[in-house]
């Protein structure tokens, strides 16, 4: 079976735009075609019904359900109720975590539509923006590779570095980058931060951000009064990007992509060299702390004076910074 014949989900992100966008228009359409299976006998009428509600309105109890029915009407409407897995994205071929087994297996579904979309269509980290053809690439916090792949396309003569800690999602990036024989993304089983060791990895029963399981670093204290939802953890190796730099001997450093679940400064602080040598352009998520907008400018201009940077909202809140070369 080729790659054309799984579903092409920029296409499906074009043609569904309405179904699946974040405007009111897009809810309005996702709960009245839920009022349609509720007046079908195919919902409950609690789930209908709280479907109409804001989610902190909607009852612990129900908001399951809810969110069931809103994935159902995604993915009866677009794939007809049948598990999608891979799907294609820039002729690459892109597995997820989808269990068809499970109640809510359409979750991972919508979640995976969701970060494509974010991450290629909007281009959150503005890589169409910087990223050259050659260039070397960090993707920290890799995931499951969606950040990797779109690193690969924009620049299949450079080189990307994707960082996964968690051996779940880890197993998913690594199958993504070798059924698509990637030569040119490097997989790497390593926690980014400011220590080389070994860390406690936080992680979720499910995820409700993300591909694969949601996961934190215990140190960077995201986790702390979400015990409910990051319920188990595993032991991690960590490194920092200027031991790794200097362990890999890399010429140069281009780009460097951080959405690590709060522990975003940690990272930047083990990068300090690097940053002075070589002035990367710094694509870093501003949303995990109330206060991640104004602290994490002041780090990076505490190492590089030189930089710029900008607050953009494509998705989700991402700081860009980059440098004044001439300095």
């Amino acid at each position: 079976m080729t790659i054309e014949t799984y579903p092409d989900v920029l296409q499906i992100l074009k043609e569904h735009k309405i179904l699946l966008g974040d405007s009111l228009i897009s809810r309005l359409v996702r709960k009245i075609n839920g009022l349609k299976y509720w007046l079908k006998g195919e919902a409950t009428f609690f789930s209908f019904f709280f479907n109409f509600f804001p989610t902190r309105f909607r009852p612990e109890r129900f908001r399951s359900s809810v969110l069931a029915l809103s994935n159902k009407v995604i993915s009866d409407r677009i794939f007809q109720g049948k598990p999608a897995n891979p799907l294609k994205l820039l002729n690459f071929f892109l597995d997820y975590n989808l269990k068809p087994e499970e109640k809510n297996w359409t979750l991972p579904l919508f979640l995976a539509l969701r970060e494509i979309k974010d991450i290629i269509v909007y281009d959150q980290y503005a890589a169409k923006d910087f990223i050259k053809d050659g260039d070397i690439v960090i993707d920290a916090g890799a995931n499951i590779g969606v950040f990797s792949l779109w690193a690969a396309f924009l620049n299949p003569a450079g080189q990307i570095y994707a960082f996964e800690p968690s051996q779940e999602n880890f197993s998913l990036l690594e199958k993504n980058i070798l059924n698509n024989n990637l030569k040119n993304v490097f997989c790497q089983r390593l926690a980014l931060g400011n220590q080389e060791g070994e860390a406690e990895l936080l992680k979720a029963s499910f995820s409700l951000d993300g591909l694969g399981s949601s996961c934190s670093l215990k140190n960077s204290h995201f986790a702390d009064d979400k015990e409910y939802f990051y319920n188990s953890f595993e032991t991690v190796p960590i490194i920092s990007i200027d031991q790794f730099v200097l362990l890999h001997q890399l010429p140069r450093l281009d780009f460097i992509k951080i959405d690590t679940e709060g522990y975003e400064k940690q990272i930047i602080k083990g990068a300090y060299q690097t940053i002075k040598k070589f002035k990367p352009v710094i694509a870093c998520s501003a949303y995990h702390f109330k206060n991640d907008k104004e602290d994490i400018p002041h780090l990076i201009k505490e190492i590089e004076p030189s930089y710029h940077y900008k607050l953009i909202n494509r998705g989700e809140l991402d700081l860009i910074f980059y440098p004044n070369k001439n300095n």
